[in-house]
């Protein structure tokens, strides 16, 4: 749970209700880009790392969050975050 914001990066996000043919559409686009010589030339020309993370992928881990149970969260929320409610 901690660390799951090290997975997500810095996601690309949309807005809920998005179509589902536009969602995969945006993935297809994102996971080209990703793959692109050009753009993986200039990455690594400017030493970026690229290290992406596919949206199917980030849709399980938030499923999984959401699926954490409460007393885990207030657990995790006791040690990050003392006195915290």
């Amino acid at each position: 749970m901690i660390l799951s914001r090290q997975a997500m990066g810095r996601p690309l996000v949309a807005p809920p209700g998005v179509p589902e043919d536009r969602k995969q559409a945006l993935r297809r686009a994102f996971d080209a880009t990703m793959t692109d010589p050009d753009y993986v030339a200039e990455a690594t020309m400017r030493g970026l790392d690229i290290n992406p993370v596919g949206g199917a992928d980030l849709d399980r881990l938030l499923d999984d969050l959401h699926a954490t149970p409460p007393e885990i969260i207030a657990e995790v929320r006791a040690i990050i975050a003392p006195g915290a409610k």
